[in-house]
């Protein structure tokens, strides 16, 4: 049965190489939810994040980056 189908599927031009599939390199990795650019309320910087998860604010001093540094209020 399967050698029939293949030798049909041949005579119409199909094949099942997947060296002369032109889209070989599809991406399969299933990215996360996106985050538009956007002025936060609470550092009034723009960026990728939503104001809960602000680094200014005083509950997320855990998650800050080295770099960080908090603005004054002026």
């Amino acid at each position: 049965m399967n050698t029939k189908l293949l030798e049909m599927l041949a005579t119409k031009g199909f094949t099942l190489d997947s060296t002369t599939n032109p889209n070989n390199n599809q991406k399969t990795r299933v990215r996360g939810k996106k985050v538009e650019k956007r002025l936060c309320g609470n550092c009034k910087r723009e960026g990728y994040h939503y104001d809960d998860d602000c680094f200014g604010l005083e509950k997320n001093k855990a998650n800050r980056a080295s770099w960080y540094k908090v603005k004054d209020g002026g």
